[in-house]
């Protein structure tokens, strides 16, 4: 390629005055395929779209009731019965 059309292209890169350096791939993508050739050809550089958060980790299970603790509450519930 000529260096007159590299040159031609960052000139016409620098005319658009919205175009990001670098930018995301999802941005580029959007751009129309002549709006593409001109920011590759000016050197401009595609990001990879950022990662969203992970989220937090799950909550925690209720714990399971040990054999002491449902003896337990099965003479809580004999008492009751008895009032």
């Amino acid at each position: 390629m000529p260096p007159t059309d590299i040159q031609a292209a960052r000139e016409a890169l620098a005319r658009l005055t919205d175009a990001p350096k670098p930018v995301s791939r999802t941005t580029f993508n959007a751009w129309d395929s002549v709006r593409q050739s001109l920011f590759c050809r000016a050197g401009g550089t595609i990001t990879p779209d950022p990662v969203p958060p992970r989220r937090g980790s799950a909550p925690q299970a209720v714990p399971q009731m040990t054999r002491a603790d449902f003896l337990r509450a099965e003479a809580a519930d004999r008492v009751r019965s008895t009032r």
